[in-house]
Parts: C-alpha cells; sequence; structure tokens
C-alpha cells in the first residue's frame, strides 16, 4: 500500500515507461476528481458499489467527453447486471468483498460466465 498516497505525479512520471493506459484507482464521486486527473491518467475506474445509476452516467459522460476510457467494476450479480444496462463497454470484476477485505476467486468465474451468457 506504499504507493496509495493521493499524489497525482505518481503514475504520471512513470506513464512513458508503459505503453499501456494508467488506471486512475481512486474512489471517483465527483466531476471534479476525473477533470483533475484527464491529463496524467487516461483510464478511470468507476466502482457500482459505491455509485448509483445517474452517478454513473454522470461521471462515464465526463470522462467520455475528456477521451478517458472508463473501467467499470463489479463485485456481485446485482452490479453486473447494472453494468449491462448502463451499457458499460469494459466490465472489471473485484474479488475483494471491501466491506470484509476477503477475496472470493470463484466470484470471477461465476460472474464471467453470466457476463457471457447476459451479453449475447
Amino acid at each position: 500500500m506504499r504507493n496509495i498516497s493521493g499524489q497525482l505525479r505518481f503514475p504520471a512520471d512513470r506513464q512513458p515507461a508503459a505503453p499501456q493506459p494508467i488506471l486512475c484507482k481512486d474512489f471517483t464521486i465527483d466531476p471534479y476528481q476525473i477533470y483533475r486527473r484527464a491529463t496524467i491518467r487516461p483510464t478511470l475506474l468507476l466502482m457500482l458499489s459505491v455509485l448509483d445509476d445517474e452517478q454513473y452516467r454522470q461521471l462515464s459522460a465526463v470522462a467520455h467527453s475528456l477521451n478517458m476510457g472508463v473501467l467499470t467494476e463489479v463485485s456481485n450479480e446485482e452490479e453486473l447486471e447494472r453494468a449491462i444496462a448502463l451499457k458499460a463497454k469494459v466490465v472489471g470484476i473485484n474479488n475483494r468483498d471491501l466491506r470484509d477485505m476477503s477475496i472470493d476467486l470463484n466470484r470471477t468465474r461465476q460472474l464471467a460466465a453470466r457476463l457471457a451468457r447476459m451479453s449475447r
């Protein structure tokens, strides 16, 4: 956890070394956070566990208007269904339960199979 410091310069000074986009893995809940990070972090994480549908729509619209990618994080079936209904382009499955920090690797197997069936 040594790199979780809230400093915007951390990924920016490493960007030239990595051709892949750097993900802004903050708890994004306000458009201001997106504008502040848009120039140095081209990909944004939006966690459905902390956002309602309207917040998600607003934040993803801001990110897309800035040509940022959006990774929509889900951790259960309900969130997965919401992600599909919200037309999320990229869905990531979090195996960690943020309430108790436990990890269940079967979560990916279950949700990925459901995602494949639902997105057909």
